[in-house]
């Protein structure tokens, strides 16, 4: 079984803690405004995530196809789509993921609001909702985010169609998005040996073994990762470092 169950919403938001007032600052008499795995909080990380794995990869627009697998909400789909990227498809199994792709997020900023004593419909409170929330459904990238986990062939022909594949085409690149840290090494091997069915080359996007990491996850150095899946190309978040 994953270390995490990521059909929860409490799983999503305890990965992610981020301070939503940073370009205003906010004044010592409250705390500040923080966010979980939500657009405002995510998308500038995960557009510096897309630009250096680009990078690491070698890939230019408007580039390979590509197969985001762990995908969220596919905010790193849509930065690759931004930088000119034309063929990106985000993969998410999680029921949160699925349930919620195509709903706004405007009554948790709300909430995160209200929790540090402002009203989101006056004054400061209203203020700071319109620089959070820009009225959107959560879901950007152009293909949208797939409830599809590529085993099976019904599955994998379903993948190939929404990218735009033809017959039995691979994609050119599969990129597991921090989904490998969550996985038993067993569950780790046979999601990539999945990916290898429908993707030319496989890569992973790793948080590796550092101080302050969140306990219950499978932490291991990127040089750990590629002893165990030596087929594989794995990427260090926050360097970019590749083996």
């Amino acid at each position: 079984m994953p270390f995490k169950d990521w059909n929860l919403k409490a799983t999503w938001d305890a990965a992610y803690s981020i301070g939503a007032e940073g370009d205003t600052g906010h004044p010592n008499t409250r705390a500040e405004v923080r966010l979980n795995y939500h657009r405002k909080a995510m998308l500038p990380v995960c557009q510096a995530r897309a630009a250096g794995i680009a990078q690491a990869l070698g890939w230019s627009a408007p580039g390979p196809s590509i197969i985001i697998v762990g995908a969220g909400f596919g905010w790193t789909a849509e930065a690759l789509e931004a930088m000119g990227f034309t063929r990106v498809l985000g993969l998410d199994v999680s029921s949160y993921i699925q349930s919620n792709k195509g709903g706004t997020e405007e009554t948790e900023i709300d909430a995160k609001i209200v929790a540090v004593g402002l009203d989101p419909a006056t004054g400061e409170g209203q203020t700071i909702k319109g620089r959070l929330f820009d009225g959107s459904v959560r879901t950007r990238a152009g293909r949208g985010v797939l409830n599809e986990g590529g085993v099976g062939g019904a599955s994998r022909g379903r993948i190939r169609q929404a990218l735009g594949l033809a017959g039995n085409e691979d994609a050119d690149w599969g990129l597991s998005e921090s989904v490998l840290e969550s996985l038993t090494d067993a569950e780790a091997t046979s999601a990539s040996s999945v990916a290898h069915q429908f993707c030319t080359n496989v890569a992973h996007y790793i948080v590796t073994l550092r101080d302050g990491n969140q306990p219950g996850y499978n932490w291991k150095s990127l040089e750990d990762w590629k002893l165990l899946i030596p087929t594989d190309t794995f990427i260090e978040a926050g360097t970019h470092r590749m083996l």
